[in-house]
């Protein structure tokens, strides 16, 4: 997935005034007529006025695609990357106790090694001696170099470990991020075929199949009164269809009474 490219774009979004497409299809049966004005004579400087904006069959397309997208919407995969610090205390946490008793016990072999010195030389009966001072001295001085060479190699450890641990972070992040991607490219396509499903409908002059917008029918009253002026066919395919327009049109009425008054619609206004 490196490298790879968004393979799609936030549609237009027209601010629409209608809830189903019948009012913006008149939009481009205007723009039809628009085009055979120009026409006309192009010495006349007077305007009867604008007629209103005007939108593209692919506008039209993306206005709707935008509208239905959030019916498809999928939930965000949310990672929170751990920070440099919590990862540092982290590994030092199961790390460092290994090194510790390490030092701890090359500590442990130069005091062993000063005792039985001690006993050495008071069994010879040289006291404390010059030479049994120097050779303390000698093996205090290997410990110090044991532990800085222990400390070193920890030090590379941390380091190491810390550097995987990051990269690893990053790598979880970015699968997040490329994941997050791909479904929304797959909630856009899915909500494209819907918008284009309905426009389609209208466009060929067939709408009796269709099923108008429900997003604003926001109590059971209004979607009773919506349901009840559709058609048998229109009210089977808004229960049972298993296209994309007709399970957008149904969660949306779900989302907005429930899904027990939506029994109830299914129960009193039973399709075809």
């Amino acid at each position: 997935m490196i490298g790879s490219t968004l393979l799609f774009t936030t549609p237009k979004t027209i601010p629409l005034k209608v809830n189903t497409l019948e009012g913006l299809l008149g939009n481009t049966n205007s723009s039809k007529k628009k085009k055979s004005s120009k026409k006309k004579s192009s010495g006349s400087s007077k305007s009867s006025g604008s007629a209103g904006p005007q939108y593209t069959d692919q506008e039209i397309i993306q206005a709707h695609t935008a509208n239905l997208y959030s019916a498809y919407a999928p939930q965000r995969i949310v990672y929170e990357q751990q920070s440099e610090e919590t990862m540092k205390n982290s590994i030092i946490g199961w790390l460092r106790p290994a090194y510790d008793a390490m030092i701890r016990r090359r500590q442990e072999q130069t005091k062993t090694y000063h005792a039985e010195l001690d006993a050495d030389a008071v069994s010879r009966g040289m006291g404390a001696s010059t030479y049994v001072t120097d050779v303390k001295s000698r093996q205090k001085e290997q410990e110090a170099e044991d532990i800085l060479q222990v400390e070193e190699n920890y030090g590379a450890k941390l380091a190491q470990y810390l550097s995987e641990a990051l990269e690893q972070e990053r790598s979880r992040a970015f699968e997040a991020q490329v994941k997050n991607v791909e479904l929304s490219h797959e909630a856009y396509m899915k909500a494209y075929g819907a918008a284009l499903q309905l426009f389609t409908g209208y466009k060929s002059g067939n709408p009796s199949n269709i099923v108008t917008s429900t997003t604003n029918l926001k109590s059971l009253s209004d979607c009773e009164a919506y349901v009840k002026g559709l058609t048998g066919e229109q009210r089977k395919r808004l229960y049972d269809g298993s296209d994309g327009l007709s399970l957008v049109q149904r969660n949306q009425m779900i989302s907005n009474i429930g899904a027990a008054n939506f029994l109830y619609l299914q129960q009193t206004y039973p399709g075809a």
